[in-house]
């Protein structure tokens, strides 16, 4: 277990400013890239962002960060490990859902946002001959915020959000189901912000 200090919004920043990078050489990206983004920003607020990179063959690395104000650091998990073959099949299969396969490539919201509680979720899947960029961004309504970002996101992004969460769903809870299993932990110089796992040796 590593200390760290994050900007507590640094990352959703650099999600939202990548989203629109959908068509990328196949061979960079892994399977899938998941990563998942909570922002509390009440007094006693939690902020998690948690990763995973998932080779073909299974290997993977992930990372968790959880950060509760008014605490100025993050505490950083990083562990790599390889999926078992039901755990590979299950996912394969997930990714293969024609709901995941027809999700809207994903658009992140107008920044700067205004309201204090958010979610995102961005995914990266490789294709045959692209990579699927999808995802949604989610909040908790704050009164008094009608014209401001992300309350007013046209409504045809919403609905595109609204169906990308509900697409994306069984994917999600797959990858709590693995956040929740014990897995070999490594040391902070192995952070990768979940690029590739490290090369087997």
């Amino acid at each position: 277990m590593t200390t760290v200090t994050i900007p507590i919004l640094a990352t959703l920043f650099s999600l939202t400013i990548m989203a629109a990078q959908d068509v990328v050489p196949v061979r960079k990206l892994p399977l899938v890239r998941i990563v998942e983004t909570s922002i509390d920003l009440h007094s006693s607020g939690i902020t998690a962002n948690s990763c995973i990179a998932i080779q073909s063959d299974g290997r993977f690395h992930l990372e968790t960060r959880l950060q509760q104000l008014p605490r100025q650091q993050a505490v950083l998990h990083i562990y790599e490990a390889t999926l078992d073959a039901f755990q590979l099949s299950r996912l394969e299969s997930m990714l293969d859902a024609q709901a995941v396969r027809e999700a809207s490539t994903y658009k992140g919201p107008k920044l700067p946002v205004v309201v204090p509680t958010i979610a995102n979720v961005r995914m990266e899947i490789a294709r045959a001959d692209r990579v699927q960029t999808v995802g949604y961004f989610a909040w908790n309504q704050q009164p008094g915020t009608d014209g401001l970002s992300p309350e007013s996101t046209p409504e045809a992004l919403k609905e595109e959000w609204r169906s990308s969460r509900l697409a994306l769903t069984p994917l999600l809870g797959w990858f709590h189901e693995v956040e929740g299993m014990r897995w070999p932990e490594l040391a902070e110089s192995h952070s990768t912000l979940c690029g590739d796992p490290s090369p087997e040796g």
